[in-house]
């Protein structure tokens, strides 16, 4: 007769499992992992798939949302306005530069999906963002790591938000029309913010390791 497994702790697991996967130096601390992901009803932001209060597919995209958030906001935490408005290169992006791009990206998202008036959400430091050219580079700066995060934080809410009042039919409705030059559905225009989000916080893991103070600490 073959034991039986062991009942499995979902709870104990990811409280164990955050702890030797990221370590103190990991992009967040496993209480803000497990903290953030009991806000919408699951205890573990790992969790990918429906979430509460939304139909099954968007929650299941929410579900992921909610994971970014937390990978955005931990890839600069703690750092100090020095570095966050750090020129590595002529023609480089700040990584202060680079978060605020990932903002103003979703606010062109919600524009574009939710029929929001771009003039009124997106103000000049958002269309210098957008660009990220030498008006960005001169002008984003002298914020704090809270401050960046905050501002992000405020974003990922508003987009929460109006997911939440949409349904899976909503998510499959195309764009007919779409700036990239083809047919293209809401669901893969969230997607794009996630996957853009994930390249840029892969180049601002790269550009902290340029930064001086990194080096100071070799």
């Amino acid at each position: 007769m073959t034991n039986q497994p062991e009942k499995f702790d979902r709870r104990g697991f990811i409280k164990k499992s955050s702890h030797l996967a990221l370590g103190t130096g990991g992009l967040f601390t496993s209480s803000s992992l497990i903290a953030s992901g009991a806000a919408h009803g699951q205890d573990s932001p790992f969790f990918i798939g429906p979430v509460e209060g939304f139909t099954p597919q968007i929650g299941t995209l929410v579900s992921i949302l909610n994971y970014m958030t937390l990978v955005v906001t931990g890839s600069i935490n703690n750092m100090s306005t020095e570095d966050l408005d750090y020129l590595v290169e002529p023609g480089a992006n700040t990584i202060g530069g680079l978060i605020s791009h990932a903002i103003a990206t979703e606010k062109w998202c919600q524009v574009r999906t939710f029929g929001w008036d771009r003039s009124e959400i997106m103000n000049s430091t958002d269309r210098q963002a957008e660009d990220l050219g030498d008006d960005a580079r001169s002008n984003i700066k002298g914020n704090d790591f809270k401050f960046y995060q905050n501002e992000f934080k405020k974003v990922r809410e508003n987009t929460l938000s109006e997911l939440a009042k949409r349904d899976d039919n909503w998510l499959m409705e195309v764009d007919e029309n779409h700036y990239w030059g083809a047919p293209v559905n809401n669901y893969c225009q969230w997607f794009h913010v996630i996957e853009h989000e994930a390249q840029h916080v892969g180049q601002i893991m790269i550009l902290r390791k340029k930064l001086p103070s990194a080096k100071k600490n070799d």
